[in-house]
């Protein structure tokens, strides 16, 4: 009964995706405003600023993101009110530069 099971395993049916699809619009989300922190603020690749992240840049990218007045093709932000959403917003960077470097970034 195991072997026969081992042999017609399907591994294609785990290799999917890790997050769902909301948790993967807050992972684009995150992602592609540290590549316009990194290109406009810093004009710098953004490989390379998470490569050499400090806890400068890291301080400056979340300021810059909450003083943000207008989103993708100029329309308004809501902005953020709560520091749930900031945790919240430090918890999916994370994950970005995990998933970007492949190792984890220091919760602290």
């Amino acid at each position: 009964y195991y072997r026969l099971g081992i042999e017609q395993f399907n591994e294609s049916s785990f290799g999917g995706e890790d997050y769902s699809h909301g948790s993967t619009v807050l992972l684009d989300a995150i992602e592609v405003q540290w590549q316009q922190f990194c290109n406009e603020v810093l004009s710098r690749d953004p490989h390379v600023c998470l490569e050499s992240i400090s806890i400068g840049i890291l301080y400056k990218f979340f300021e810059w993101r909450l003083n943000q007045k207008a989103g993708k093709d100029g329309r308004r932000l809501r902005g953020t009110t709560k520091s749930s959403s900031l945790g919240t917003a430090w918890k999916v960077f994370r994950l970005v530069y995990e998933r970007a470097i492949g190792t984890k970034l220091d919760p602290k």
